[in-house]
């Protein structure tokens, strides 16, 4: 897949795409990536949900801060930072996130500069696509 968002420099925030827009469906399904240029002399990219409160709020039938692949199955909205932990230390690591809240709250990888976003719709998704719940999907 090639990216659908880059980000350059130090730090920059990236956001799913009707993020900002809380009156209309948060969700267009789709898996794409979301990548950062990794910036010399640093070797790990890490990421953390901002100031707004529904920063991260990917699914409603998930509890906050539900991590994992077994947790974030495929029909749940989720995101995927390879080999994710904090500080991004090697072990133990966490490839996919979900729910409410994104934990642990800072999340680091040295493992690639990609994130990649699946996003699903439920099995009855509303009229015009979208999930039709009140989450509004990532700002990170």
């Amino acid at each position: 897949y090639e990216c659908r968002q880059w980000l350059t420099g130090l730090a920059g925030t990236i956001q799913s795409f009707s993020f900002e827009d809380s009156v209309t469906p948060q969700f267009i399904k789709g898996l794409y990536p979301v990548c950062v240029r990794r910036e010399a002399g640093y070797c790990k990219i890490c990421w953390q949900a901002t100031s707004d409160t529904s920063s991260f709020s990917l699914d409603t039938g998930t509890p906050a801060g539900t991590s994992g692949v077994p947790n974030c199955p495929a029909t749940k909205a989720r995101i995927f930072i390879p080999e994710g932990s904090v500080g991004g230390v090697t072990s133990p690591s966490v490839d996919a996130y979900c729910g409410g809240a994104l934990n642990p709250t800072l999340i680091c990888t040295i493992a690639t500069n990609r994130l990649e976003v699946d996003l699903v719709s439920p099995p009855a998704p509303v009229t015009g696509g979208g999930t039709g719940d009140a989450r509004r999907g990532f700002k990170l």
